[in-house]
């Protein structure tokens, strides 16, 4: 994946069986992932789960960004960040897609209470 630094991002993932049928995410309740340096330093982190969202072990913890099912059924995952929003209740605006120009590594993954499922893993380059 490549993104332009500063950007906003939008990403759509399509999870399917080995037949190409959609993958029933409803037993899923939680999508989250993991931006990293190459030497596993936390980079940022986005997820359904308010608690992950907020694991201060990552030094760049995206605010607003979201990872949306639309429908459980179908297998679709989405990643959209806006390149920067307010959080007018704290009067802070957070400057979400500011990563530094580089090679990362990301891991997008489901998981349950009991289950854990990698979806998509590989680089993130960050470009001018």
């Amino acid at each position: 994946i490549t993104a332009r630094k500063g950007d906003s991002f939008y990403l759509e993932a399509q999870v399917s069986n080995t037949d190409n049928t959609p993958f029933d995410l409803t037993e899923y309740s939680v999508v989250t992932m993991h931006v990293t340096t190459n030497t596993g330093k936390p980079v940022l982190n986005l997820s359904t789960d308010t608690v992950l969202s907020g694991n201060s072990n990552f030094t760049k913890i995206i605010k607003p960004g979201t990872i949306t099912v639309p429908e459980a059924t179908s297998g679709k995952i989405i990643i959209s960040l806006d390149f920067s929003t307010t959080d007018s209740v704290n009067n802070v605006t957070y400057q979400n897609t500011d990563i530094p120009v580089g090679s990362y590594k990301y891991l997008l993954y489901i998981s349950n209470n009991t289950d854990k499922h990698t979806v998509l893993n590989g680089k993130l380059k960050i470009v001018i």
